[in-house]
């Protein structure tokens, strides 16, 4: 962040997913540890010379009757309060790849997971719901994935890797483009590096 010859540092700062409880060693409490954290490292960034942007977290694609499970919604509550108190630029990742998750359906938001469904995740999701895979079952040998277009290896599209939170390349693209979308709106100045 100290790197001089640039008019502005930016740094994204995001967190949430493996906070939540039940993540041993590694969750925090939502009401103390996690904001505290979240201004730790705004405050470190500034003193740095950055500018911190705060980024709610992405949401699983996890659903139940036909409706995503927002699990992360009170993290990105948490992240949504520290960025008002510390006037820090916000990118709600969260609610964005929620309404675009929500209306996909569960069946073609399994298309952006690392990994592929087995049938009883895939029957799940047919029925609006996400499936867990059955406990100690192997997966199948997966073919080698074909290359994509510019002759890389398609990373994450097959194996037994499949779940709700990971994305393969195509989910990386997707939110990759809709975060330069609101840096482009949230941080004018950042438009003609983000979007030609």
């Amino acid at each position: 962040m100290k790197t001089p010859g640039y008019a502005n540092i930016w740094v994204m700062i995001q967190f949430g997913h493996n906070d939540q409880p039940g993540k041993p060693g590694r969750s925090t409490d939502l009401a103390t540890e996690f904001p505290a954290n979240l201004r730790h490292y705004v405050e470190d960034a500034r003193a740095a010379g950055a500018k911190p942007i705060l980024v709610t977290p992405l949401t699983r694609r996890f659903f139940k009757n036909g409706e995503i499970t927002r699990d992360l919604d009170p993290s990105a509550d948490a992240v949504r309060r520290v960025a008002k108190d510390m006037n820090v630029p916000l990118i709600d990742l969260n609610a964005r790849s929620a309404a675009i998750i929500q209306a996909m359906g569960p069946v073609m938001a399994g298309h952006y997971s690392l990994g592929l469904p087995d049938s009883n995740m895939l029957a799940s999701a047919l029925g609006g719901n996400s499936g867990e895979k059955p406990v100690g079952t192997p997966a199948p040998p997966a073919p080698a994935p074909a290359p994509t277009p510019d002759g890389l290896p398609r990373v994450g599209v097959r194996g037994d890797g499949f779940d709700y939170t990971h994305l393969n390349r195509d989910g990386a693209d997707l939110f990759a483009g809709v975060v330069a979308s609101e840096l482009a709106k949230t941080i004018p100045q950042m438009r003609p590096i983000l979007i030609p």
